[in-house]
């Protein structure tokens, strides 16, 4: 069968369509399930992942929020100047709110169970931790021990960094493991999970190689870590009880309507 140059573009632009639809789009978010306004309750929170591309965001978003009492930032290795590691955190609060804590991950394997008691203990946790190129220990084994730690120490609300196209039994790798790590933390029951499905990420100076291409890409096709650390502190204080997955494109449209 010959195809003419106007069919094969049509065919293209099926194509095309439909693998954005399905890295873009999701079935299992509903925006009634936010809350219209912040609830008034405060909170303690837990991140794991402090210093990576999402996780320095996330604990800057943390401090600069009054809904947040205070944030429990756990980092393999001493932070010696806040300051730096989260930029658009404000001194003063960082000063008040801001707890680092040195953590051996290894040992939190080991025990499944955090190596202290925090006081007051956190109720809500993020979970960024992750590598470049991932492996099964950073991407899996590491971050469901501490969502099994999280849940040891009664913490109740869960948000974790996902990615586009994650799904346990998938033949490309990277989407397996993430995928089986979602599994796990569904696995676990918290009271409300959040789980942050991104495309191409713009991790401002921690770009990897391989997202240089994001240059060149329609700028709805990339997605600030900035704007999903927004979007997941924004879910810790208004999503309702549940598991919910946000799509791409939910977390760049939530992200827009909270500048």
């Amino acid at each position: 069968m010959i195809f003419s140059s106007s069919g094969v573009n049509g065919i293209v632009f099926v194509i095309a369509k439909s693998v954005l639809r399905f890295f873009f789009s999701s079935t299992t978010f509903d925006m009634e399930n936010l809350d219209s306004r912040p609830g008034d309750t405060t909170f303690v929170a837990v991140v794991a992942g402090a210093t990576g591309a999402t996780g320095r965001w996330i604990v800057c978003e943390l401090v600069n929020n009054p809904s947040c009492k205070s944030v429990i930032a756990l980092s393999r290795s001493d932070i010696e100047s806040p300051g730096d590691v989260f930029p658009s955190a404000d001194p003063e609060l960082v000063k008040c709110k801001l707890i680092v804590k040195k953590l051996d991950f290894n040992l939190l394997k080991e025990r499944g169970e955090f190596t202290e008691t925090y006081n007051p203990g956190p109720k809500v946790a993020f979970c960024a931790l992750g590598s470049a190129p991932f492996s099964e220990d950073s991407d899996f084994v590491t971050p469901v021990a501490f969502g099994r730690a999280c849940k040891a120490a009664g913490v109740e609300s869960m948000f974790l960094v996902s990615a586009q196209g994650a799904r346990a039994g998938s033949w490309i790798k990277y989407s397996d493991t993430i995928g089986r790590r979602e599994d796990a933390f569904k696995a676990l029951d918290f009271r409300r999970l959040g789980i942050y499905r991104s495309g191409m990420m713009d991790r401002q100076e921690k770009t990897r190689t391989k997202e240089l291409i994001r240059h060149i890409l329609p700028s709805f096709l990339v997605l600030s870590t900035k704007d999903i650390a927004r979007v997941m502190v924004e879910s810790a204080i208004r999503m309702k009880d549940g598991t919910f997955a946000f799509s791409h494109s939910e977390i760049k449209q939530i992200a827009a309507s909270l500048y």
